[in-house]
């Protein structure tokens, strides 16, 4: 009885030590630990907020932190938030979504001209002012998509190279194996006990890296995806996409090239899709 009361304390503790970890922010040491709390909570807030003006007290909020947190960074952080807040969960209500386009595009161009320290939130700064910028292309007159286009691209593809650099991968990546947490009730000394407090540290910093890995997987795949909407939708012009991701994505050819493949690819299934579209109503009346 005991031994299993062991095994499920085990994996148990292992698993709310995984909910605790939170996504690796390394990158984010020279911020203030308080000022990272105080935007954490705003973020987290945001999820829960439906209303513009529940967005925009969250705005006000974020302001107020300009005054101790000037900083390039401080302000790139700060930016980078208010985007975030007014754009997830998508542009759904057509009433609001001029007013939090219009702030999308205030603050995440503020956000990119500064250093984001955090590479996980500007990656996502950066293909969420390109996601703003596409629907105000689609919505826009349509001799003035293409132009928006590609003023929606460079952030897009800007947004990519980081992630890139940062080792995301194209796939996402294996769970390491389950994480099994020593018995710390009754603590015990010697050889083995050692040996299972190190395995347990080497799995900590495995679960560690796999977060951080899924969570770059994630922004990799959602700005790949952009690139290859923007540019599969009409008028179709990969030979404009190739020049422009060879302009930013320089010393990642081969990711330029797997990205024209699924642009030409998502054409060609459009193109499938539309005759046999256009055959069903030829046939319907006959």
């Amino acid at each position: 009885m005991k031994s299993r009361y062991l095994k499920l304390f085990s994996v148990v503790g292992a698993g709310m030590v995984i909910l605790l970890l939170g996504l690796p922010r390394t990158t984010c040491a020279n911020l203030d630990e308080e000022f990272k709390k105080q935007l954490l909570r705003i973020r987290n807030k945001s999820i829960s907020t439906d209303t513009l003006e529940g967005r925009a007290l969250l705005e006000e909020n974020c302001l107020k932190l300009v005054k101790d947190h000037n900083s390039p960074t401080g302000k790139g952080m700060i930016y980078a938030t208010i985007t975030l807040l007014y754009s997830r969960k998508g542009l759904r209500l057509p009433n609001e979504n001029e007013t939090r386009l219009a702030k999308i595009f205030e603050y995440g161009k503020k956000a990119i001209e500064q250093p984001i320290p955090d590479v996980l939130i500007s990656c996502e700064v950066h293909g969420r002012l390109a996601g703003a910028m596409f629907v105000k292309a689609k919505e826009g007159p349509q001799e003035k998509f293409a132009e928006t286009r590609r003023e929606a691209i460079i952030p897009c593809l800007k947004g990519l190279k980081l992630a890139l650099y940062n080792k995301a991968p194209k796939k996402r990546p294996e769970m390491p194996p389950p994480m099994f947490v020593p018995n710390i009730l009754t603590p015990h000394k010697g050889p083995a006990y050692k040996k299972a407090r190190e395995n347990y540290k080497k799995q900590l910093a495995q679960w560690k890296q796999y977060r951080h890995l899924c969570a770059l997987y994630k922004e990799r795949n959602a700005l790949t995806r952009r690139c290859v909407t923007f540019y599969s939708n009409e008028p179709c012009d990969t030979q404009e996409f190739r020049k422009y991701a060879q302009k930013i994505l320089v010393g990642y050819e081969d990711v330029v090239n797997d990205l024209v493949g699924q642009i030409e690819k998502r054409i060609q299934e459009k193109e499938r899709r539309r005759a046999e579209l256009e055959k069903l109503k030829s046939k319907t009346n006959k």
